[in-house]
């Protein structure tokens, strides 16, 4: 890929993930390393943090969004 195009690549990549959720953001980067790491303390904040996105207001904007069919707003 020409450096040009890989640039707008990932400012374009750098844009999507500035509009999801950084609870969301913060709680598949911890997953993800539980999983790869098989450690057992990281599980069990992986669960934790699973359980705590219900509560989040990131989650309650995501579900009114998807239900006025609308983009959420997580700023």
């Amino acid at each position: 890929m020409p450096e040009n195009e890989l640039i707008d690549y990932a400012q374009n990549y750098a844009q999507q993930l500035c509009e999801r959720s950084a609870h969301t953001q913060r709680a598949m980067k911890t997953m993800i390393k539980a999983m790869g790491d098989h450690d057992p303390v990281l599980s069990l904040q992986s669960q934790d943090i699973f359980i705590e996105s219900f509560s989040v207001a990131d989650f309650k904007e995501g579900v009114l969004a998807f239900t006025q069919k609308r983009k959420p707003d997580f700023s």
